[in-house]
């Protein structure tokens, strides 16, 4: 058994392949996407290496999905037709 090199965590390259993989080894990708973090790790320990951290989250703040405010120059169109007969405006 080859011995494995502990680094900080996943390299550029190593996501770049992670990412290959999973869209190229359907078991792979389903081990990914039910267990992120262990499949990463063992992707790490195929190649060679441990890693000492998968993500750090501190300091990430996640986008708002829709805007909390449209863009400027966006409108805010109601789509609930039960108050509208038609939306004016459209067709």
């Amino acid at each position: 058994m080859s011995s494995l090199t502990v680094v900080d965590r996943p390299t550029a390259e190593d996501w770049e392949e992670i990412h290959k993989k999973a869209w190229t080894d359907e078991i792979f990708r389903e081990h990914l996407e039910t267990h992120p973090e262990q499949a990463v790790r063992d992707f790490g320990e195929a190649h060679g290496k441990v890693y000492k951290k998968i993500l750090s989250t501190e300091g990430w703040v996640r986008p708002d999905y829709p805007y909390k405010r449209p863009p400027e120059g966006i409108g805010v169109v109601d789509l609930d037709r039960s108050h509208h007969d038609h939306i004016h405006g459209c067709c």
